[in-house]
Formats: structure tokens, C-alpha cells, sequence
């Protein structure tokens, strides 16, 4: 799988060196709702890697792979690709590695989210992040 990141401006596509491990550590910086300047709250990975986080139907999402305003890398690059396609209505800020979704009426349960992300010292890891979807209602 080529993951994808922006080197002066231009889309380059790389392959990471043999399969990438999960990543069992990391936390996701996670923000709710529509206040633009709101707290980003730290969630970190279960024992098998996978972040869950829960939100109503129609609320934004905001999940930054990364701290929230960090440079990725001296270079310019930013380097995270999905491994499956996103969800409809989301969007993802490949040099900022920041994925952002307001899931429509209807998408109620869960949703499995998987990306392989690279560190400023060159190594990939795959993050698994499970949206849970509850009615408003």
C-alpha cells in the first residue's frame, strides 16, 4: 500500500518498508462538535490498538493523528493514507494528518476507521480508530 504525503508542494506517493505494526501507544487528539477553538481531548488505543470513540448523529469530528499544530517533519512532509475509503461527507488533511467528518442523518453504529501513518523518523504504523454513531434522539 503507497501512502501518500506532500513534499514542496507536490503529491509523491512512497511504499512503506514491509508491513507496518500496529500502533498500540499513540494517542489520537480528538474534538467534538462546531466550537473552532475547542479543547482537543488525548485518546488512546486498547490493549489490540484500536481507539473508540463515540459521538451523536450530526455531531463534527475532528481526529488529529498527530498533536494538533505539531510539524510533521522538518522536510514538509505529511505522510498518512486510510487504508479503506472514508466514510461519504469526510474529508482528510493529509499534510496536517487530520481527519474530519460530520457524519449525515442515518449513519447511526459503528464505523471502522484504519490509516497507515509515518513519523518524523521514518517509521509507519497502521492506527485503527472504531466510530460509534448514537442517535441524537
Amino acid at each position: 500500500m503507497a501512502m501518500v504525503h506532500l513534499q514542496n508542494g507536490n503529491l509523491k506517493r512512497f511504499a512503506p518498508n514491509g508491513p507496518a505494526d500496529v500502533d498500540r501507544e499513540t494517542p489520537v487528539w480528538v474534538r467534538k462538535g462546531f466550537v473552532k477553538d475547542g479543547e482537543f481531548e488525548h485518546r488512546y488505543p486498547s490493549d489490540n490498538g484500536e481507539i473508540l470513540l463515540e459521538i451523536m448523529e450530526l455531531e463534527r469530528l475532528e481526529i488529529a493523528l498527530f498533536p494538533p499544530g505539531e510539524l510533521l517533519t522538518g522536510s514538509g512532509e505529511a505522510v498518512v493514507e486510510p487504508l479503506s475509503p472514508l466514510p461519504i461527507g469526510a474529508s482528510l488533511d493529509v499534510e496536517r494528518g487530520v481527519f474530519y467528518w460530520i457524519p449525515g442523518a442515518g449513519f447511526l453504529g459503528d464505523h471502522q476507521l484504519a490509516f497507515l501513518v509515518k513519523d518524523a523518523f521514518g517509521n509507519v504504523k497502521r492506527r485503527y480508530i472504531h466510530i460509534r454513531i448514537k442517535p441524537k434522539f
